[in-house]
């Protein structure tokens, strides 16, 4: 018995989809860093997101209380796709609400322009050649 021509390309279209089924998603490579301002204090927690400029897929890490994050796209710690990145680092404060890794006489906020991908002049490109690893030195919020 032969397929409907109508079937055919819907038939084909779920092998060739299928083909993908069971992929990891897009190759990573591990990338660590550490934010800190223009005096050498550590930022003292919030989040980084790189995006790559080629393919569009964001990355994401935590900044720990030390300063220092590793980035995850699928998995944690998986690190970023290749290739240049473009990043922000937003960070959240809310008395009361949470508990905070700092001492509040050093408490500091990033420069507002460091959490959007159109003023933040920060960049890095993720290599499958060489360990990741980026120290991104940023402004004090005024």
């Amino acid at each position: 018995m032969a397929t409907s021509p109508r079937i055919r390309p819907f038939v084909w279209g779920l092998i060739f989809a299928c083909l993908g089924c069971g992929s990891n998603g897009p190759k990573t490579y591990p990338v660590t860093g550490e934010v800190v301002f223009e005096d050498g204090v550590v930022l003292q927690g919030g989040i980084v997101e790189f995006t790559s400029i080629k393919e569009q897929i964001s990355s994401q890490g935590n900044i720990q209380p030390d300063g220092k994050f590793h980035l995850s796209t699928i998995r944690d710690g998986d690190g970023a796709v290749e290739g240049e990145h473009r990043a922000i680092v937003m960070y959240q404060f809310a008395d009361g609400l949470v508990q905070h890794h700092h001492d509040a006489k050093t408490f500091r906020r990033p420069d507002k322009k460091f959490a959007s991908y159109k003023t933040s002049d920060l960049k890095f490109t993720v290599r499958s050649d060489v360990k990741n690893h980026i120290k991104f030195t940023i402004t004090q919020d005024k």
